[in-house]
């Protein structure tokens, strides 16, 4: 008897351990674990209506511990223990790549998330911790955090043989830099990097001033319609009565990279409906009428939306290096694009095409050719 009672106590724990995982997995509320556990009772009372034992089965889900705390200590016990086997690995690993970078949450904490790449018998690893720094944020104190962190937990500093940031100067200079800090830490000369995604998102705000002012006009109108509640429900209302294809406009957002060339796209489809809309509010743009204007407007869309398809594939789980730097340089043979401008074929500029082929413009070739070349 106590033999059955103590593997049937071991199977609900299990059984919550799964459930509290799934929650964990998709982000969702510990206090999701209640809601859970009801909806099992109700599926159950008919799923199992048939058989003999319903009674005992209803008693075994009504026992099911699912309650938030439950679910919270669940998470933190599964956590903990995958960066115990993480940490036992990493200290039995030759050598390790680190990657550091900043952010702060929504209580405005800055934290340092660390990435770790080493190679063990489960295969590469990644996240290994999130950092907060509850005083200053100077390079020393990062590096002193991430100095700290690996003692604590028995990683050897020596053991880094490579360090990956975002490129920015707190990371990278010369006498406060976490880079240089670090550096003079470890006995040996380590690689640095400049993490490959920063250096394409850097390189997509290389636009000249001209083309630049084209986005911010595009803004500039979608927040005009999108900020004020009336007039947002006044265009949702007038895409839906003309049977536009889309329902509303994309807000531009600085902080993720995919959001300009999205934006820009959605613009793009909507543009006849926009500027109907605008000349009924009495809000005109002459711009939206002017050839140059949607010739550079054109051009933007087509190159945000070609770093929007290299940002896409340099992002992913167990993306080798080679592979990044691999899409990297084959983007770079930029030469191809401006022969492709410069003979007037335009087959990898779609919206500019389109707006050539529909208005019969006569397309500035030279002033795209120079923009893609700086």
């Amino acid at each position: 008897m106590l033999s059955n009672w103590a593997q049937s106590s071991n199977n609900v724990n299990l059984a919550s351990f799964a459930v509290s995982l799934e929650i964990a997995r998709r982000g969702k509320p510990f206090t999701d674990g209640e809601y859970v556990k009801d909806c099992f009772i109700r599926a159950s009372e008919e799923l199992f209506r048939d058989f003999k034992n319903k009674a005992e089965i209803m008693k075994k889900i009504k026992d099911f511990p699912l309650s938030a705390k439950t679910v919270q200590d669940r998470t933190a016990k599964m956590s903990s223990n995958v960066t115990h086997m993480q940490v036992k690995d990493i200290q039995l690993a030759s050598a390790l790549s680190l990657a550091i970078d900043e952010s702060f949450d929504i209580k405005d904490t800055a934290q340092v998330p660390l990435f770790v790449r080493y190679m063990s018998s489960q295969g590469p690893k990644e996240l290994l911790g999130l950092l907060p720094l509850l005083g200053q944020t100077r390079g020393e104190d990062r590096a002193n955090a991430v100095q700290k962190y690996l003692e604590d937990n028995g990683i050897d500093i020596n053991k880094i043989v490579s360090l990956a940031t975002d490129g920015a100067r707190i990371m990278t200079g010369i006498y406060r830099g976490v880079t240089s800090i670090l550096q003079k830490k470890i006995n040996h000369e380590i690689l640095t990097f400049h993490c490959i995604i920063h250096q394409e998102a850097l390189c997509a705000q290389t636009f000249p001033a001209e083309i630049v002012e084209v986005m911010n006009l595009v803004i500039k109108i979608i927040n005009s319609i999108l900020a004020k509640a009336l007039y947002h429900r006044q265009f949702k209302y007038f895409l839906e009565e003309i049977d536009s294809q889309f329902s509303d406009l994309l807000l531009h957002n600085k902080v993720r990279w995919l959001s300009r060339g999205n934006a820009l796209h959605r613009f793009a489809l909507c543009l006849s409906e926009i500027k109907t809309f605008l000349n009924e509010k009495s809000n005109d743009h002459p711009q939206l009428e002017e050839d140059k204007w949607l010739q550079k407007f054109n051009f933007m869309v087509d190159t945000t939306m070609k770093l929007n398809e290299l940002n896409l594939k340099l992002q992913g789980k167990g993306n080798p290096a080679y592979a990044l730097l691999e899409e990297v340089v084959c983007f770079e043979k930029i030469l191809f694009f401006v022969e492709n401008m410069e003979s007037s074929k335009l087959p990898h500029f779609k919206n500019l095409r389109q707006y050539r082929d529909e208005t019969n413009a006569t397309i500035d070739t030279n002033y795209f050719s120079i923009a893609l070349k700086t």
